[in-house]
């Protein structure tokens, strides 16, 4: 069965522009900078109107799914009706020859194509579409010599005892470069996630009051379930907490009776708590949901 062509009527003098970066922040702001400039040159020689602008952090290796801001330029390029995504250069669209070709089918549902600033593959004769491959190619090289010599340079750090990866959340690498130090924003924040753990509260709540009180991650984001688990595994939580905390939840939610269930007397920890929420009633569906949270 022949694929459908795209019908849509899209405007070849206006454009989507997306920019990446996947370096440390000064030079994010400066590779930003420098793609924003290169396009706007591009559209004042071509005549183009740049109706949107989309900026993403990640690796140019990274799969569709992951990149969720190169997938929102191109469906804004039917919202806007432009004919055009332009990219500073092809190593800005991608560095992996089959994701570039993924997003590039994408982009022709819309009946637009992919160009850049800096006019290398812009045709559609042979010669341009070689062109577009080996610059393609390139690009996949080069992705592969930066992890070369990442991988180079962490082996001289280690070699020479030097702190090397990312030190876990609430402490950062000391002025020597080989021990770690506390920060203390970091295990203030610490000691308050632990601290309501130790009350035994589950993991989902915790989460949420992290959220309220603008407890966030490094990048500035909210805490994942996971990330949670991680920073409070540590904590020691008896039972009689856990179970003073589900007989609280159960008093609010109310609920059905519970009945005999075989995953419920595979934990110890699970019917104590079952034993102090059947006085009190408690949704069963609800009890199973969370009940992982309160697993040692």
């Amino acid at each position: 069965m022949k694929a459908k062509r795209s019908t849509w009527a899209a405007n070849p003098k206006r454009a989507v522009a997306y920019l990446r970066v996947s370096t440390t922040r000064e030079q994010q702001e400066l590779g930003i900078s420098a793609q924003r400039a290169a396009i706007e040159s591009w559209a004042g020689r071509e005549g183009v109107e740049v109706c949107a602008i989309f900026e993403e952090e990640v690796s140019g290796g990274a799969p569709l799914e992951k990149r969720p801001f190169l997938l929102q330029a191109i469906a804004a390029l039917g919202e806007h009706g432009a004919a055009l995504l332009v990219v500073q250069r092809l190593d800005r669209f991608s560095r992996d020859p089959l994701g570039a070709a993924m997003a590039e089918i994408q982009v022709h549902r819309f009946g637009a194509r992919v160009v850049t600033a800096d006019g290398v593959g812009n045709g559609d004769d042979p010669g341009s579409r070689l062109m577009k491959d080996v610059a393609l190619a390139a690009a996949r090289f080069e992705r592969s010599m930066i992890a070369a010599r990442t991988k180079g340079a962490l082996a001289v750090k280690k070699s020479r005892g030097e702190s090397t990866g990312t030190p876990p959340y609430g402490w950062r690498v000391a002025e020597d470069g080989k021990k770690l130090a506390e920060d203390p924003r970091e295990q203030e924040v610490l000691r308050g996630l632990q601290e309501l753990r130790a009350r035994g509260w589950p993991y989902r709540q915790i989460r949420e009051k992290a959220t309220q009180r603008n407890w966030m991650s490094r990048a500035r984001k909210p805490f994942t379930l996971q990330a949670v688990f991680q920073m409070t595994r540590a904590v020691a939580v008896n039972d009689a907490s856990k179970a003073n905390a589900y007989a609280g939840r159960a008093r609010l939610d109310g609920g059905r009776s519970l009945h005999d269930c075989r995953r419920c007397r595979r934990s110890v920890i699970v019917r104590s708590i079952h034993a102090a929420v059947r006085a009190n009633g408690s949704d069963h569906k609800d009890l199973h949901a969370n009940a992982g949270s309160y697993r040692s």
